[in-house]
């Protein structure tokens, strides 16, 4: 079994550290990924390997040829919130505030240099029968959202093969750009890449349905920021207070998102995120994972 180890910054490591793509696409077919350490930087980095199925360009590796494990025993979450009870349905939201410091509340505040980030407000989703057919008044409340913030960029990203929502038609005329995107973090999207790049946000909105799809991309909004920053600080300086100065920057409208509506049983946060990624990721959870001799078995430390 071999080992890689990255101090990376970001908490996705894919984008602090380009070589893991090289290392990802000389694994053999029927290698092992195991990825394990800090929750919250594990969490983003397991789906940034899945979007590695949706890149187009020669990062791309079509169906991926490993599998992936995360050993319950080697994954930790930080103090306090190791043993915070939280219901399910406030996961996501939760993570994303005392997680990843971004702003999950409303403001009245209008942020210079703003790009709103809008996902899979499609035709399909809000139609009779549709996923979020009784979801509506989340389209008069981003609707109000971009009437108000009238001198933001936005962006609207849905999934391939799908329609924008009739209502948003006009406002996708007047967008920076509107792209297809089937991954979890839009940010691994090297069309959207471009476009934040070019339009050098201050502040970063996400809004949308998919509430997986917010929490990923919330994230990756973070990363671009600690990216742009290394280009004049050193990124291995930084401390978990500088990373959640970031999270500043980012704001998902909680009026503008469908949360995850599952049950309200209370858990801890790590039981919940081994739900999430066996659940939602298709991840398989090792009870414990040992260093073993075999060579199709690679760990991955995030430190």
């Amino acid at each position: 079994m071999s080992r890689e180890v990255f101090n990376t910054r970001t908490w996705n490591f894919l984008f602090g550290d380009r070589n893991v793509e090289g290392i990802l696409r000389n694994l053999p077919s029927d290698s092992t990924l195991v990825i394990r350490n800090q929750i919250t930087n594990v969490l983003p980095t397991i789906s940034g390997i899945l979007d590695l199925e949706h890149l187009t360009n020669k990062g791309n590796l079509g169906k991926l040829p490993f599998s992936i494990i995360s050993p319950q025993n080697a994954l930790y979450v930080n103090q306090p919130q190791a043993y915070t009870m939280i219901s399910e349905s406030d996961f996501f939201t939760f993570m994303l505030k005392e997680g990843y410091g971004i702003t999950t509340e409303e403001t009245t505040y209008i942020p210079n240099k703003e790009l709103i980030i809008i996902l899979g407000i499609t035709e399909k989703a809000f139609s009779k029968g549709g996923i979020y057919e009784k979801n509506k008044d989340i389209i008069d409340n981003i609707i109000n959202l971009l009437e108000t913030h009238k001198e933001a960029e936005y962006i609207f990203i849905i999934p391939q093969g799908e329609k924008l929502l009739s209502n948003f038609r006009p406002y996708a005329l007047k967008s920076y750009t509107n792209l297809y995107w089937d991954g979890y973090n839009a940010f691994s999207s090297e069309i959207l890449e471009e476009a934040i790049w070019e339009t050098e946000p201050k502040h970063i909105t996400i809004v949308g349905v998919d509430y997986i799809r917010v929490f990923y991309t919330a994230i990756g909004a973070i990363d671009y920021f600690i990216n742009n920053d290394a280009e004049y600080n050193n990124p291995g300086e930084l401390n978990l207070a500088d990373l959640f100065s970031f999270g500043k920057s980012v704001q998902v409208y909680p009026e503008c998102t469908i949360t995850n509506n599952s049950n309200g049983h209370k858990k801890n946060i790590l039981q919940l995120s081994l739900e999430h990624l066996e659940r939602d990721l298709k991840i398989n959870i090792e009870a414990d994972f040992r260093f073993a001799s075999d060579e199709q078995t690679i760990a991955i430390d995030i430190l």
